[in-house]
This record gives C-alpha cells, structure tokens and sequence, in this order.
C-alpha cells in the first residue's frame, strides 16, 4: 500500500472527515454549554504514620504504605460518607435559608408527605449513633431516597470526592469539589470531622480488647517461664548438679588425665618388677647349682660381667631412641629405670679372671639373692594393687562423666527454653505498655487536620474550550483512521499501477467512473465543454485515446470480454462506437451476452441474433437486414440477442450469423461483440475465434480473487489477438497513477 495513495484516500473523503470534525465540535459546544460553576475546597489530615511507635525505632515503610491505603479506604467508607450525609441533610431541614442545595417543587413532590421534623430526630438519632440507614426498612429507605434527591447520598459525595496521600509525605488530602463553595468546604471538614469520631470509637474499642488480650497474654507468658525456671531447679535437685555443670565435668576430665598417667607409671613399673622377679628366679636358680658341685660352702657365687654388659648395651640403645622420640614417651622411660635398677642391684668386682681380662666378677650370696626377690615380689603386689585400685577410680569417672554429658545437654535444653520463654513474656510486656499508652491517648489517634476546607472564592477555571479541541481533534484522527483503514484493506485494483502489479497485462486504455443519464450518453460524447475539470470532458478524452488504439490496429471485429460482471462492457462499447460515429465509422454492434444483454435492453434492438438462420439458401444482405437495429445515432447499428442460460454453440444454426461477419466488414468499419463473464461462462472462449482482437474491461473498483488470474490466462494464450485492457470505473484521482 502506497504513502500516496492513502494521502489521496484521505483527500477523497476530505468532505466527510470534515464533517465529522464539524459535527463534533458542535456537539462538544452544545454540551459545555450548560456546564454548571465547580467550586473546590481541600482539607489536610496529618497521619503519623511515619512517626515509629516506640523510641529508637525505623519507620516500616511498606507497613506505613499499608496504614495509609487503610485510611484511604476508611475515609471514603460508606460509614463515613453516611454520617456526612446526615449533616448534609440536617443542614438544609434546619437551615432552609441557608440551604447548600435548593430543589424545585415538582422534585420534592414525591416527598410531600415526609414530616420534616420526624426527619430531622430520625437523621440526628442515626448521626448520634453512629449508625447507617437500612434500605430493607421502609421508613428509612424513604429518607434514603430523600436524601439522593438533594445528591447527598453515599454515591453522589463519592463522585465529586478525591481523597489521596500527598505525595510521599504524611498527609492525606481530601478535596471536593461540588456547585456550591460552601458546600464544598463543609463536606470536607465534615469528612474529617467523621472519619476521626469513627476511628476514635473503633480504636478504643479495638484498643480496650487489645489491652485485655495483652495483659492476658502477659500472664500467660509469665506462668511459662516460672514453669521453665522451676523445671530447671527441680533437675537440679533431683540430680545432685551444680549450677556450673561444665566446670564439674571439666574437674572430673582433669581427674581422669591424673589417674591415667598414674596407670601408665603403675603398669611400667609392674613390668620392671615382673622382669626383675624373673631375673632373681634364674640367679638363684644358677647360684643353687654352681654351690651343689664347690667343695667350699661358703656359699659364695661368682658370675661374669657379661649379664651386666648386656643391660648396659640394652640401657643404652633404649636411651637413644627415647631422646630421638623427644624424651616423653612413659612407658619407654619407665622401661629405662627398670633397667637402671637392675644394674645397679649388682655389685661388680674389680678382680679380674687371668685369663679373660675382658671379664670382671662379682660375687653375691645366695641369700642375698633371694631376700632381693622377696623384696621385688612384694612391690610387685603392690603395684598390682594399685593398678587395680586406679582402674576402679577411672572406671567410675568415666561413667560419672557420661552421666554428666547427659545432664549437661538436659541442662542446656533447659536454659534455652527458659531464655525462649523470657524473650516471649518481654515482647508481650512491651505490646502491652505500647497498647496501655494507645488507651490513654487521643481517641483520634495521631490523626490531625492541618488544613481546615474553606469555600472557594472562584469556581474552576473553565476547560469548555480544551473539552471542544479534543473533541474536534478526537474526530478528525477517529475519522481519518477509519478512512485510512478502509483504503488500506480495500483490496480493489485502484489504480494502473496497481493494475500492472496485479495482472501484467498490457493496459489499452483507462476511463474515469462517469454517471450518464439514459438516453443521454452520445450528447455527452458529442458536446463540447471548456470546462476541463468535468468529469465528462475527462471521460471523452480517455474515450479518444482508447478509439486511437482500436484504429492503430488496423482490425475491424472486436470482442469485448472481463473475468466478472458489472465490469462496464456495455458502457464502453456504446460510448466507443458513439465516439467513433463522430469520425463518420460505421460501427454494428453486436449483442453476444446471453445471460444479460443490456446492450439490446439499452437500444430496444430486435433479437435477431438467434434469428438468422438461412434454411439452406445463400447469404443475402438484404435478409441480413432484416435484423439489423437502428439506434439513435447515425452510423450505428445493434443486433440483439435473446436472454438465456445458453451457450453460443448450442442455439446457433449451422449457418448463424458470426459465419458471414466477413460480408459485414464491407457495409461497416468495426463490428463489436459483448462477452458474457469469463469466471462462469466459456462463451467468450467459443467467440474469439470469429473476432479480430480481444479487449479486456476491467472495473477499478474490483477485486481480483484467484478465479479471475485463473480466468485471465486467455488473455495471456490469445497473445497477439489480445489487443489490451481497459481499466473502467477509475476515480479521478488515480487517473495518473
């Protein structure tokens, strides 16, 4: 779709657009006409809604968010507004001569048989108790109705009220805006004179149930934490646990590190005793055997210094890897002194065997000896039953302190459920002082009236003309928009550009969309006008141009055929054959449509198409014009044809007339034939071969569907013998496009 083109759609229909422009505007000027003064009046409420409740604590500001749209919500309440307007309505009852509102008499009418007075208590009594008329009842829907009869009902305040935070601040505005500045200024003082009153009765009654629910609540909390407390001491009691559980346990593990290292000690130097037992076992033993076979009964033993040398040798290797382990392994240095008092336990001699020096020998008695082990057996009981004694002291730490784990987690169970039961009997105490000092507060709240209403000195500026602009402006984009719309889903052929684009067939000719009266076509063809605006003279000069075509090429029978009906084949075979009758050719024309011959129907022409028939004879011209029609003009003639659902080749004789069309060229210069439509019939098909040229008619105003590209492939096999279209039926504004 062109820029251009909708352009020129718009200048088409500029008449209408303006119009519809004009008649807005009107009606937008008609309408403010009437428009009563508005007066406006605001007051201010302070909220404190961003003041915290309790010291050294952030304002919420979500929750402020909240509290404010909850107000909102309150102050345009049904509730609210009802109170106000029972002191709307009670103003005017007591006060007529200075009524807000003044009704004529035909609208209080229905209301004549009310007692004003027994309104007025009823009004006062409802505003007193702050109670809201019930429309089931029907005294009371009476007084309902009474007061939406001066607009004072619920509904009407609501639609002249606007109540909003001001911007981000803590105020909330509340402004009205009504015929009358007093009126105006007394309802919004009124609004916030209610809305405080209602609030206060619902916060102290909200506030008095708080209070108790709190202090409840306090008490409550109270016997859970003394419950805690109280567990936590019986526990204590019953197991025998100190108050310090962990410095208990922390004393028994120290305990259990002292007793462990003694069982380390105790069982190092068992093993030395154990070792030295069996050492003196086998001395004796040895001392026993060397006295049976010695003549000397002194009793006396000599032994090497090899025992004494081996020891050495094991102390020594024994030390040196103690020191390389870092000199605190237990166990190896009590091994090391085990060894250090063996080898202290024998006496070496300085004497020396002659023949082993190597050797030194000492000498002990047997008796020695044994008092030695006797001494060791001994010690080692002892160590046994010390060992004995430590294990029985650990084994009752041990189970002592997993005793004391279990306490010890009770314990800790036990103090989180008291510091649960403290944190929630705080909060609740806080609540309840918060709801204390609510109580003993204003029973408005923090709500304050900052700006009082007062009546306006000037009504609203006047926006009558903004009102009739956007109506008008409003019209004329509506109007255009629509106009656009339709050119842009108009899917007709528009234009010989569009045209081209759509059928690629080769354009003859164009004519303009022209309404001829009957009987009146060839004066308009014929006469001469100066005025080159006319749509006529327009018409005449394309009617030339297409007549030059048709006698360029030199061809003297021509079929005039389009894919769909009402395209303009009768209008411009009779307006081509009139525009050549001016050029002194002889034209005939002849009616081949079957299923409409408006050509005969416009002519009043015999139906002698079907008619000519020669019984066997031969062609005669004179019987021939026996069928032939005269029209009004001079050198034009018509055949007509009957009108019928028939095709050519089923009612024409064998000798019909499109035969001898060949004697006719030489009485007339061109002969013209009418094809029925090519979507639904095949006539046009069975008549080109009788035809000189085929000219396509194409009406601009039509759209091309599938059916008639299907249908101009006859145009496109004709090749030569298709001479061109004509595109008929074009506005005068897409003649050059």
């Amino acid at each position: 779709m062109e820029f251009f083109y909708l352009l020129r759609a718009l200048w088409r229909q500029r008449w209408i657009i303006l119009i519809c422009t004009v008649v807005a505007l009107v009606t937008a000027t008609l309408f403010t006409k009437e428009a009563k003064k508005q007066y406006k009046s605001t007051a201010q409420l302070a909220t404190g809604f961003t003041i915290p409740d309790l010291p050294n604590q952030g304002v919420n500001l979500p929750q402020a968010e909240l509290k404010f749209n909850n107000a909102i919500e309150n102050i345009t309440s049904s509730k609210v507004l009802s109170l106000v307007s029972y002191h709307l309505m009670l103003h005017d009852l007591q006060s007529p001569d200075e009524a807000f509102t003044r009704l004529p008499a035909k609208s209080l009418i229905p209301f004549q048989k009310i007692d004003k007075q027994q309104a007025i208590l009823l009004f006062s009594s409802y505003l007193d108790s702050m109670k809201v008329l019930n429309a089931s009842d029907p005294q009371e829907r009476i007084l309902l109705r009474y007061s939406a009869a001066y607009a004072y009902n619920v509904e009407a305040i609501l639609q002249d009220l606007q109540v909003a935070r001001y911007q981000k601040t803590d105020y909330i505005n509340i402004t009205c805006t009504s015929h009358n500045p007093n009126l105006s200024a007394f309802v919004v003082n009124t609004i916030c004179d209610e809305f405080k009153r209602s609030f206060g009765a619902n916060k102290q009654q909200s506030n008095g149930r708080s209070v108790t629910t709190l202090d409840s609540l306090v008490k409550q909390k109270k016997i859970i934490l003394d419950q805690k407390q109280a567990a936590k001491e019986q526990f204590q009691t019953n197991q025998g646990v100190s108050l310090d559980v962990n410095a208990e346990s922390s004393n028994k593990l120290n305990q259990i590190s002292t007793y462990e290292s003694q069982l380390i000690d105790e069982k190092s130097k068992l093993e030395d005793l154990t070792y030295r037992v069996t050492q003196l076992n086998a001395l004796i033993k040895a001392a026993e055997t060397k006295e049976s076979g010695s003549s000397n009964s002194g009793n006396a033993v000599i032994a090497t210094n090899k025992e004494y040398l081996r020891l050495r040798k094991q102390y020594n290797d024994l030390n040196n890897v103690f020191i390389s382990k870092g000199s605190n392994d237990p166990v190896m240095k009590a091994r090391l002194d085990s060894i250090s008092a063996l080898m202290s336990s024998i006496n070496l001699t300085e004497d020396s065997l002659s023949g082993a020096p190597q050797e030194k020998l000492y000498t002990v008695s047997t008796d020695q000896l044994k008092q030695q082990k006797l001494d060791a057996e001994a010690q080692l009981q002892a160590a046994n039953l010390k060992i004995s004694s430590i294990e029985a002291m650990l084994t009752q730490l041990r189970s002592g302190l997993s005793g004391m784990a279990a306490k010890a987690a009770v314990m800790q169970q036990l103090d989180k459920d008291i510091q649960i039961a403290s944190a929630d009997y705080t909060t609740a105490k806080d609540q309840l002082n918060v709801a204390m000092l609510n109580l003993n507060s204003s029973p408005s709240g923090n709500f304050k009236q900052t700006i009082l209403g007062e009546p306006a000195l000037a009504p609203e500026p006047s926006k009558r003309i903004i009102i009739i602009a956007l109506a008008g402006v409003s019209a004329f984009i509506l109007s255009s928009l629509i106009v656009i719309l339709l050119a842009f889903f108009d899917q007709s052929i528009k234009s010989t550009r569009e045209f081209q684009r759509l059928t690629n067939l080769r354009l003859l000719g164009t004519v303009n969309r022209v309404h001829f009266r009957k009987n009146d076509v060839f004066n308009k063809i014929s006469l001469f006008e100066n005025n080159k605006k006319n749509k006529v003279n327009i018409f005449r000069e394309q009617l030339r141009k297409l007549r030059y075509e048709i006698e360029a090429s030199n061809s003297h029978i021509f079929l005039f055929a389009s894919t769909q009906s009402r395209q303009g084949k009768t209008t411009i075979i009779e307006t081509l054959a009139y525009s050549l009758s001016l050029l002194d050719r002889k034209v005939l024309i002849i009616d081949t449509n079957f299923s409409n011959n408006d050509l005969t129907m416009a002519f009043e022409a015999d139906t002698g198409f079907q008619k000519f028939h020669l019984n066997g004879n031969d062609f005669n011209k004179d019987y021939l014009k026996t069928h032939i029609s005269k029209t009004s003009v001079n050198g034009v003639d018509i055949i007509g044809t009957e009108k019928g659902n028939y095709k050519p080749t089923e009612i024409l004789h064998q000798d019909h007339l499109l035969n001898y069309l060949s004697y006719l060229k030489e009485d007339y210069d061109y002969i013209f034939l009418e094809g029925p439509p090519l979507n639904e019939f095949t006539d046009a098909r069975e008549l080109a071969s009788y035809t000189d040229k085929i000219i396509g008619v194409f009406a601009a105003d039509a759209s091309l569907s599938a059916v008639d590209k299907e249908s101009m492939l006859f145009f496109k096999e004709m090749n030569e013998k298709f001479l061109g279209a004509v595109l008929n039926k074009l506005d005068r504004i897409n003649l050059e496009t």
